[in-house]
């Protein structure tokens, strides 16, 4: 056996014995950050606006309009969209954005998602807007498919996709990749 061989043999036997990266030994960090819900108490005639799943016209339209006169979630914004919900924080309905027009949001937090982790999906899932309120889907998410997860919030990853070849963004389970 040539010394290149013999190299090349202790490596792999050491490196099936100690595997270096496995998700029990890391607690798997997805390196995103905890998305933080602020509540915010509503605005004296403040609009009703449209909601989209991502922070410009070319995300999928939620279908869903926020009632700024209404309590609400402000989460942070980017650019001209803040992300917000309807509700508290305790109990936040869809997720969703609107262009920071609508209101006098904070500057802060600012939401630039640098950490994107990809993951690809390992059973069927689906998509939702609402964690909190439950699962409705917005969209399936088949296995085998790789969003790029954005944030966490609790038991939920916040992921970015595509839906018929359109952007798309929202929650899915983490268990659905982990």
């Amino acid at each position: 056996m040539t010394k290149r061989a013999f190299g090349l043999c202790l490596f792999l036997c050491l490196f099936f014995a100690f595997p270096c990266c496995t998700a029990e030994q890391e607690g798997f960090d997805l390196g995103v950050l905890a998305l933080a819900p602020v509540s915010m108490p509503g605005l004296a005639d403040g609009p009703s606006v449209p909601l989209q799943s991502g922070p410009t016209a070319q995300f999928a339209p939620s279908g869903l309009t926020l009632d700024l006169s209404q309590p609400y979630v402000f989460f942070g914004q980017t650019d001209c969209w803040a992300m917000v919900a309807s509700g508290t924080a305790d109990a936040p309905g869809p997720v969703g954005w609107v262009q920071a027009a609508a209101a006098d949001f904070p500057a802060e937090p600012e939401l630039l998602f640098e950490d994107a982790v990809p993951v690809t999906v390992m059973e069927d899932t689906v998509l939702t807007l609402a964690p909190a309120a439950g699962a409705d889907a917005f969209c399936d998410i088949p296995e085998g498919a790789q969003p790029v997860v954005l944030a966490a919030l609790g038991d939920w990853a916040y992921v970015q996709t595509e839906s018929e070849g359109v952007p798309v963004r929202g929650f899915i389970p983490l268990s659905a990749f982990l």
